[in-house]
């Protein structure tokens, strides 16, 4: 059997009607991205774990050479070191997520992070290396339904705001 809803008066049911469109449903839009955006950011931040891919599957003869010389001109080791290096931006703690008008936008300032992190872009190195895309987190949030979990858990909210 259906489950029902029932209005006590015209009134009530003017208030859900409003809750359900408008300022309602854009404060549910914006809640709802808000959360999921941080889902989104909550994936990219998983770091691979070791890199126990060697050799580096470098882009190309002038990356690696790039790399090598730049080291050299700053008196810096040949390894690089995770989070303790002098030439990283910690691209993991940098993700954040920004209100935009009508959800939320998911950035990162590190110039080097679409090379790490980009379906379009991700290196080979950083591929093999087991760093996320943002394809690949989408697609696992996607999988796991948590998506639809959070829009239903606000468009729960409000229809409750609404009933009050």
């Amino acid at each position: 059997m259906a489950e029902g809803v029932t209005f006590q008066n015209y009134e009530q049911l003017q208030r859900v009607l409003a809750h359900l469109t408008g300022e309602g449903l854009k404060r549910v839009v914006e809640v709802a991205s808000q959360k999921l955006g941080e889902q989104f950011r909550t994936g990219l931040m998983k770091r691979p774990t070791v890199n126990r891919n060697y050799p580096l599957a470098w882009a190309s003869r002038k990356q690696r050479a790039w790399y090598f010389a730049t080291r050299r001109e700053k008196n810096l080791p040949m390894g690089y070191t995770r989070d303790s290096d002098p030439m990283s931006q910690r691209s993991h703690q940098r993700w954040v997520v920004a209100k935009q008008d009508g959800g939320a936008i998911v950035g990162n300032s590190a110039t080097y992070a679409p090379w790490v992190q980009s379906d379009q872009y991700q290196t080979e190195m950083h591929r093999v290396t087991g760093w996320p895309t943002d394809k690949s987190v989408d697609e696992e949030l996607k999988r796991s339904g948590i998506a639809s979990r959070i829009v239903a858990a606000e468009i729960k909210s409000m229809l409750d705001r609404a009933f009050k």
